[in-house]
């Protein structure tokens, strides 16, 4: 992201082989408005620490608000870290938050523990 010349080229090249680029934990660290602007992002992740407070801080909720807003006039989808309570997920598809992810769906789990996972969830085959 330091390098503002040679990156949206790259970022560019890579999204023209079907790579789909993330902006993460937007809303933190280098989360700037330039880069949804300069950069080929296809979604922005919004901070855990930005949701957290949505829904008890009027100017972090306008701030979520707008970011989503935003994001889906330039033709990014928008996901949601950290959703913890049907409340959040509530108040995130209210305001047009596309995806979420968080402890409210499950906890984390190691990747050899994902296949199972799925086998289980996956339909029964006839004998």
């Amino acid at each position: 992201m330091q390098d503002n010349q040679t990156t949206p080229a790259l970022l560019h090249q890579l999204r023209q082989l079907g790579v789909r680029i993330v902006l993460d934990d937007f809303g933190t660290g280098y989360g700037s408005l330039s880069y949804l602007r300069s950069f080929p992002f296809d979604k922005v992740k919004l901070d855990r620490g930005l949701i957290a407070q949505a829904a008890r801080a009027p100017n972090a909720a306008a701030l979520v608000e707008a970011i989503i807003g935003l994001a889906g006039k330039l033709g990014m989808t928008t996901l949601a870290e950290g959703v913890e309570s049907a409340q959040q997920l509530d108040w995130m598809r209210a305001h047009g938050c596309t995806e979420a992810q968080g402890f409210f769906f499950g906890a984390g789990v190691p990747a050899a523990k994902i296949e199972p996972m799925l086998a289980l969830g996956a339909p029964r085959q006839a004998a």
